[in-house]
């Protein structure tokens, strides 16, 4: 059975934030509306409210609920393909910071994305080993893998598996990402899928 997903909690401690009402529409959905004006804020700049009104106007999500929500996200999205949810895991003015050529910010933009990638890869699974979060941010490493049978930008399928870790960072707004960046091991996933070749291999 795979390591447990470690946390780390980081100094930011984001507090009593009440940043969104959640509720659930008939079809399932999960609806999320801003909070009323008013409040106060703490030394960060975030608004706060006091207790009776943060149970009434919902409370942001805490360190184990986002810890939570990044592993969600890479399960539905990435491992069993579930893009239909996308609007659950990212905001309507999402801005992904790696994003490629044709994938505007919102809803769409990433769906493509994500589309992309099931098209290229086939067996296509993330591994989260490790989480990170701080204040609004979550961060987690992450294994990826799977074989190259599909066209990725221009490239042809080359039948190839692979298998390359990477670095996630999600900011956190109203319980979805409104903006990520990663680092990954492109040029690994290139040499494992024989598509460059390194001096002196």
């Amino acid at each position: 059975m795979p390591e447990e997903p470690k946390i780390r909690i980081g100094t930011h401690d984001p507090g009593p934030v009440a940043s969104s009402v959640c509720s659930v529409r008939d079809d399932g959905i999960e609806a999320r509306t801003s909070p009323p004006a008013g409040g106060s804020r703490d030394i960060f700049g975030s608004r706060f409210w006091p207790v009776a009104h943060a149970r009434r106007y919902a409370v942001a999500m805490d360190a184990q609920q986002m810890r939570q929500f990044a592993i969600d996200r890479v399960e539905a999205l990435f491992n069993r393909g579930e893009l239909d949810r996308i609007r659950e895991f990212v905001t309507e003015d999402f801005v992904n910071h790696e994003a490629w050529d044709g994938e505007d910010p919102g809803y769409e933009g990433f769906r493509i994305r994500m589309q992309r990638l099931h098209d290229a890869f086939s067996d296509m699974h993330m591994e989260v080993l490790d989480v990170l979060v701080d204040g609004d941010m979550v961060a987690y490493r992450a294994e990826l893998s799977g074989a190259h049978t599909g066209t990725l930008l221009g490239i042809p399928p080359t039948g190839r598996p692979f298998k390359v870790q990477q670095m996630h960072m999600l900011r956190i707004r109203d319980g979805r990402s409104s903006e990520h960046w990663a680092t990954r091991d492109d040029l690994g996933m290139m040499v494992q899928l024989g598509v460059i070749n390194l001096p002196g291999a």
